[in-house]
């Protein structure tokens, strides 16, 4: 299975997500910087959730792959 740079881009960022570190980094930002920095921290932020989000629906899709092959002919 070959996995390209926005796959691998994804699943980075989807690991990232669950460092609380990262995400406390990300609150930080989004805190006490100016407005540029807000954007970037909300920025950010739309990335990890994209990243899960995909995550959880490939995942998904996955498992309805495995039930529908067991009921072909």
């Amino acid at each position: 299975m070959n996995i390209n740079s926005s796959q691998k881009q994804n699943y980075d960022q989807a690991r990232n997500a669950l460092d609380l570190n990262g995400l406390n980094d990300i609150r930080q930002q989004s805190r006490t910087g100016d407005g540029e920095a807000k954007k970037e921290a909300l920025t950010e932020a739309a990335q990890q959730f994209e990243a899960i989000f995909m995550k959880m629906l490939l995942s998904s899709m996955r498992k309805a792959q495995e039930v529908l092959e067991s009921d072909s002919p």
